[in-house]
């Protein structure tokens, strides 16, 4: 069954891929008073996640047997550099498909900026449906208009994750790591590497990546104030007492060796393999680790202890209905069907990922009490913090990136000039007219 699945991938990628790249189709979109009560044939776009692409195939079977005359297609993002690129050429060339249930929240505003996305307010009950089963949540993904071009869709709680074996043999407990702040993190690292109990304590990437922020510095920001990296007028968050505490927690990471100044091998996580005693993730590390690790988690720590959990990086990916569908109606309610409590359920039993929903462990308290370790990721979902929804987003995270490895990694200059100058292009790439 696997083996069919990845050949039934692999030919959808090809055949979608030539689609992209070859289509001359108009770039233009269908006229939106038609296109958003028609119904008809639809083509879905998922991550190639084996197990999230079976849970989105099954969706579409299930819907075609009754709607015989609106089929959906489900397919793999077509391989690229990377799906937003992808998304992107398509939206350009006019042959996006009507759905896509991978859009990160960093790139949703480019998206827009192209005309790529449709306001899910413009259709029926859209702002309702969406703000009823996500709850306040949902406040983060609208855009600057007060528009929501994105269905909040799944979230992927980030959490610090221990090898409770490198931990015992550090003579720390591994069911009290202690980790509940920089100085607890810090104090462990120091543990491993001085009992060799693990070659590094941590092992993040640092490669200059746009998106590499979302697994070092952003986790531990969003657990010291709860804010996204830009706030209200452009204004640089991240340029902050606690921005620096967390960019001067990984310096002495790297100062003294606890962390390396070089990113993995391609291809290798160093978590799994035992080089590294501890490592940022979210639900979706469970299922890897399960027989590899003999794990713990606790909440990213704030940089002092606090009696309540702190919030983290959600890490999600929402829907979006594409401007060039041209039978948006059909697309609208499948969206709905794929939402909805049922298969929310089905999408958390077959990928243990987090539906991002009001009241997620009330909701399925039987999968949680037979799955109790994504309890506490569940427990996270309501104040998980995501991008900010702000104009060239993706500039910005580039920006912030630039000046984080100048500095904390490899300190060509101090962590306080790096965040102020990057702070000032921000604050200009967020405000720009």
């Amino acid at each position: 069954m696997l083996n069919r699945t990845r050949a039934i991938a692999a030919v959808a990628v090809t055949t979608m891929a030539a689609v992209v790249l070859s289509s001359c189709a108009q770039a233009s979109s269908p006229e939106a008073a038609v296109a958003d009560t028609s119904r008809g044939p639809i083509t879905v776009w998922m991550s190639s996640n084996e197990q999230e692409l079976g849970w989105g195939q099954q969706m579409a079977e299930q819907w075609n047997k009754t709607h015989t005359d609106q089929e959906v297609r489900v397919l793999p993002i077509p391989s690229g550099a990377t799906s937003e690129g992808v998304l992107r050429a398509a939206i350009t060339a006019g042959n996006a498909p009507c759905l896509v249930y991978n859009i990160a929240p960093s790139a949703e505003p480019d998206f827009e900026k192209q005309g790529g996305l449709v306001p899910l307010d413009t259709m029926p009950g859209g702002k309702a449906y969406i703000e009823q089963r996500t709850g306040p949540v949902a406040d983060q993904f609208t855009s600057a208009d007060g528009q929501y071009y994105q269905f909040p869709w799944k979230s992927n709680p980030v959490q610090l994750f221990y090898n409770k074996k490198a931990f015992a043999k550090a003579g720390l407990d591994p069911d009290d790591p202690g980790l509940d702040s920089y100085a607890g993190v810090l104090a462990a690292a120091r543990k491993i590497k001085k009992s060799g109990a693990a070659k590094y304590a941590m092992w993040p990437s640092v490669g200059s990546e746009y998106y590499a922020p979302w697994s070092d510095f952003y986790p531990f920001y969003v657990a010291a104030t709860g804010k996204q990296l830009v706030g209200d007028n452009g204004h640089p968050n991240f340029d902050s007492v606690q921005g620096l505490a967390a960019g001067k927690l990984y310096q002495t990471l790297y100062d003294e060796r606890l962390a390396p100044r070089e990113s993995a091998p391609e291809g290798i996580d160093p978590f799994a393999t035992g080089d590294a005693a501890m490592a940022l993730a979210g639900p979706w590390a469970i299922a890897s680790y399960a027989d590899q690790v003999d794990w713990g988690a606790v909440a990213v720590p704030s940089p002092e202890p606090s009696d309540q959990p702190p919030p983290t990086y959600g890490d999600s990916k929402n829907v979006g209905l594409m401007t060039a569908c041209a039978n948006r109606a059909t697309a609208w309610d499948f969206l709905r069907t794929t939402t909805s409590k049922e298969a929310d359920g089905a999408l958390l039993k077959d990928t243990g990922q987090m539906p991002l929903r009001r009241e997620l462990k009330q909701s399925y308290p039987q999968y949680f009490a037979d799955n109790p370790d994504y309890a506490r990721f569940a427990a996270a979902v309501p104040t998980a913090v995501d991008s900010p929804q702000v104009q060239n987003s993706i500039q910005i995270w580039q920006t912030f990136r630039d000046a984080w490895t100048n500095s904390v990694v490899y300190r060509n200059q101090t962590v306080r000039e790096a965040f102020s100058e990057a702070g000032a292009k921000v604050h200009d790439l967020a405000t720009r007219k």
